[in-house]
């Protein structure tokens, strides 16, 4: 296992460690010292992977951006725009939804902290970028129409994934891809162009 896979092994296990003691105890309650004794780490080397307790429930959304970007090239197989959005997007719901009822303490969380929502905001920007991306990349190259400009259509796009995220999160046995990807449906026909 190369230095960085083992780095990234470790942060993922420093956040699904937090997350818990987070869930058990209460996020206002966890101290960073317990999330070290619990990894079985130094409280500096905690700081070498989160400058602050708050970072971790960031983690997630930054996670998500690097998974996109990552699979960028493989959205490519696929032959149209709208494929290529139910894919990415439904995997990212899916890896969100992956963490349960962790997820749902980490978007509460987010939800209290002024620190938090604006440093997710720019996550969040990002993965919007990237998608403007794809869509530009389709209307550039003939394989999508619109009357909509990237932006807008990203933006609604956006819209419907973090709708669906929350519906999942609040209601149980949602199957999130399938949710994704009916909402997804209702708004294609006023954004595409035959």
């Amino acid at each position: 296992m190369t230095k960085s896979n083992r780095k990234k092994e470790l942060k993922e296990q420093i956040y699904l460690k937090a997350m818990q003691l987070f869930k058990e105890k209460g996020y206002e309650k966890v101290t960073v010292q317990e999330i070290a004794d619990t990894c079985g780490i130094a409280k500096g080397t905690f700081f070498n992977y989160f400058a602050k307790k708050d970072d971790i429930l960031l983690y997630l959304g930054i996670s998500q951006i690097e998974y996109f970007v990552s699979h960028l090239n493989e959205l490519e197989d696929h032959t149209s725009l709208k494929e290529q959005i139910e894919s990415i997007l439904g995997d990212l719901l899916q890896r969100f939804l992956d963490y349960g009822e962790i997820m749902k303490l980490a978007v509460l969380e987010l939800i209290k902290s002024d620190y938090l929502i604006e440093t997710e905001s720019k996550s969040i920007a990002q993965l919007q970028h990237y998608l403007v991306e794809i869509i530009e990349k389709a209307i550039n190259n003939g394989t999508f129409r619109s009357k909509w400009d990237a932006e807008t259509i990203a933006s609604t796009i956006m819209g419907i994934y973090f709708s669906t995220l929350i519906t999942a999160i609040m209601k149980q046995n949602v199957n999130t891809k399938e949710l994704f990807q009916q909402n997804l449906n209702v708004i294609w026909e006023g954004i595409s162009q035959k």
